[in-house]
């Protein structure tokens, strides 16, 4: 279960978050003499925080009988359940009632609405979040999705006319439209004709896309940057972990990609059918590249050179909040 000690951890990791973000809106060249700057801003330092179970869960007796059970087995044993109920939704064709259990147990979820921020219980929960964990990895999973939904504000469809209409704003738009377009895979694919697989290139819809892949690199950006500025250039390129080689960089971009992690994306016809679909999410690897490929922290991390894959020149680089 989520002790207070945990939800105080999260809750100042969205604290720490939302100050970052505020000083880039302040640093932002085309906001710093225009009201909207204002708006902004104060948009933002009204947010709520809704950080895992409600106050009445503790009221109860559900709350009292797994309190009693190993944190792990616990896990496993909602998910299973989650799952069953899943598959009854699925069968019956029909919405099940959604139950006090299953909505503050089993979501596995965070989002910001403008008001509120919030975190649903399974986010943390191990294997994704404890507070012994490395602060890095903490960053790369957790601060790295709340910076993520934090940045869906900024997004096409929320923003407002003023936004809508910026220069700066529709050319980043459009940078990171072309830059994902860009991203793309040779599959094997069954062929009807042939009755066979034939090699396809598929490319990701960076159009239908952009409501996700926009916050997906801002929200990471503002999570390394806020984990820079409390651990500091020296603890960076420690050691997270004594026993293992990774540095604290390291961990963060490991953690981002647990994230995402998807077995089935090596099937490439689950892959293909996973980039052409008109979910506004792209796939998982797709994600975690894309976030890698636009942040030169990962190029530094990992010691990549220029022409490696994962290295993207600086004039190819997307950035919602440009201060030069």
């Amino acid at each position: 279960m989520t002790q207070v000690s945990d939800q105080m951890v999260v809750r100042n990791l969205i604290e720490k978050i939302r100050h970052r973000i505020r000083e880039k809106l302040l640093s932002t060249t085309f906001l710093k003499t225009d009201r909207e700057l204002l708006r902004s801003l104060d948009k933002l330092m009204e947010t709520k925080k809704a950080v895992g179970l409600p106050e009445t869960a503790f009221e109860s007796p559900l709350y009292e009988t797994t309190y009693e059970v190993d944190r792990f087995e616990l896990f496993l044993s909602l998910y299973k359940r989650r799952q069953d109920r899943d598959m009854l939704v699925h069968l019956s064709n029909s919405r099940l009632e959604q139950k006090f259990v299953f909505k503050t147990y089993f979501d596995f979820s965070a989002s910001y609405d403008g008001e509120t921020m919030e975190i649903s219980h399974m986010y943390m929960q191990r294997p994704f979040f404890a507070v012994q964990f490395p602060d890095s990895y903490n960053y790369g999973f957790l601060g790295n999705t709340i910076g993520h939904e934090f940045f869906h504000q900024f997004s096409p469809k929320r923003v407002n006319e003023f936004w809508q209409k910026n220069e700066r704003y529709i050319e980043s738009a459009n940078c990171y439209t072309k830059f994902y377009d860009d991203i793309c895979f040779d599959l094997s694919l069954y062929d009807s004709v042939t009755n066979g697989t034939k090699v396809r290139e598929v490319c990701t819809k960076g159009s239908t896309d952009l409501g996700e892949n926009m916050p997906d690199v801002e929200g990471a950006r503002v999570a390394f940057e806020t984990m820079r500025a409390e651990l500091g250039e020296v603890a960076l390129k420690e050691r997270a972990i004594p026993e293992f080689h990774y540095t604290n960089e390291q961990m963060f971009f490991i953690a981002v990609a647990q994230l995402h992690c998807d077995k089935d994306l090596n099937n490439h016809q689950y892959l293909a059918d996973e980039m052409l679909d008109e979910d506004p999410h792209a796939s998982g690897n797709v994600r975690v590249n894309g976030i890698a490929m636009q942040m030169a922290e990962f190029a530094d991390a990992f010691h990549c050179q220029p022409g490696d894959p994962m290295v993207t020149a600086e004039e190819e680089k997307c950035y919602l909040l440009p201060t030069d």
